[in-house]
């Protein structure tokens, strides 16, 4: 029995491998014809040799002479074949090399074509508060909801910017439901910037006071006895320039105005506007008086090295920037200095309001704003009808 099983096992293997040897030459000369099928789909010539073999050529010697010479962008129209990053950004944005501009899109809303920031249709005044540790133009803003300004808040404190923060936030996405771009009304009207503001970019050591209001870049010097300027640590800090910040600002933008508190620094920030100024309807900064001309006589003595003084900064200013209409307005033991552009004077009716320090300075300039318009009415009526 085990003898024929064997046998009948032997007679139905030759059987079985010759079935699988005509199945497996069907199978190879199918896809050997499936081969010849997609490769003459691509337009390449096939030889089949010995009726089983598959030679193709060498990849690319016998393709179509278009797709042969085809490289990467050849076929691109010029005008995109030829664009790189920025070509057609204006010169004076393309040229700008500076930290602060490279930056700018994680501070501010970018206009993608001028690379300025993009303000609300309705904003016609920025205003610059640099040293802006507890704002008066944040509260102002916050109660009289003034739609055509916006404000740009400088420090480089985290103690000083943390509050300004939550105060931006709320404004901005006030009558905002969640999910949404702010209200139009509200939204981009408050920024900050945490930097320190000086005559050129770089970092610097900030001097930590006893407390926030009262640090600056400058050291405190050895003479000085006014607690508060007394130097309890130091903050490694960015420095920015003011030219560079004003130059973000839209020339659609009708005025904008710089209010400085940098603790003895001021000059500094006014150093690092340059040219940029011209374009600075009002100035306000705060210095130490000239020696000799001291408003109140105190024991304390409050220094700092290299500080502001308010005869040097006037004469530069008047020198410089053609800046020669200035008031100095005492405060305690400092001096506020307040200047007005000789004719590019625009006046907000937001720094009028009476919620804000120097709005007595302010409301004078509005009156000088109206007695500039009423001289130059006439004559621009008389050029109209001569035209």
């Amino acid at each position: 029995m085990v003898k024929n099983i064997q046998k009948s096992r032997a007679v139905k293997e030759p059987a079985q491998d010759q079935a699988q040897s005509v199945s497996q030459k069907s199978h190879r000369t199918a896809v050997y014809a499936l081969g010849c099928l997609m490769v003459a789909n691509l337009g390449w010539e096939v030889w089949v040799r010995s009726g089983s073999q598959l030679v193709i050529p060498p990849l690319g010697d016998e393709r179509p002479k278009a797709v042969k010479n085809l490289t990467l962008g050849d076929e691109r129209p010029e005008e995109v074949k030829n664009k790189t990053l920025g070509d057609e950004r204006p010169e004076e944005v393309k040229n700008k090399t500076s930290l602060l501009h490279q930056i700018a899109p994680t501070v501010f809303p970018m206009d993608p074509d001028t690379g300025l920031i993009h303000f609300p249709e309705a904003v016609e005044h920025v205003l610059f508060d640099i040293g802006a540790f507890d704002s008066d133009y944040v509260q102002t803003l916050e109660t009289y909801q003034d739609k055509n300004v916006a404000l740009i808040l400088v420090d480089p404190l985290p103690e000083s910017l943390m509050p300004l923060y939550q105060k931006m936030g709320a404004y901005n996405y006030q009558q905002t439901r969640p999910g949404q771009y702010p209200n139009a009304d509200f939204g981009d009207r408050i920024f900050v910037l945490r930097a320190a503001l000086g005559p050129q970019e770089g970092t610097a050591d900030f001097n930590m006071a006893k407390v926030p209001s009262c640090g600056s870049i400058l050291a405190t010097s050895q003479n000085n006895t006014f607690w508060c300027w007394g130097t309890k640590g130091k903050l490694r800090v960015n420095v920015f320039t003011l030219g560079d910040l004003i130059d973000l600002i839209p020339p659609t933008i009708q005025s904008i105005h710089v209010k400085v508190d940098a603790e003895g620094a001021d000059h500094l920030v006014l150093e690092g506007a340059s040219k940029a100024l011209s374009r600075v309807s009002t100035v306000v900064a705060e210095c130490m008086p000239a020696p000799g001309k001291e408003w109140i006589q105190t024991s304390e003595r409050v220094e700092r090295d290299g500080q502001c003084n308010d005869d040097v900064l006037t004469k530069w200013m008047c020198d410089q920037h053609q800046f020669c209409n200035n008031k100095i307005i005492p405060q305690g033991s400092l001096s506020n200095i307040c200047w007005w552009h000789p004719t590019n004077l625009r006046m907000p009716e937001f720094l009028t309001r009476p919620s804000l320090q120097h709005k007595a300075f302010f409301q004078h300039m509005q009156l000088i704003q109206q007695e500039r318009a009423a001289v130059a009415a006439p004559i621009s009526a008389a050029t109209n009808a001569a035209g």
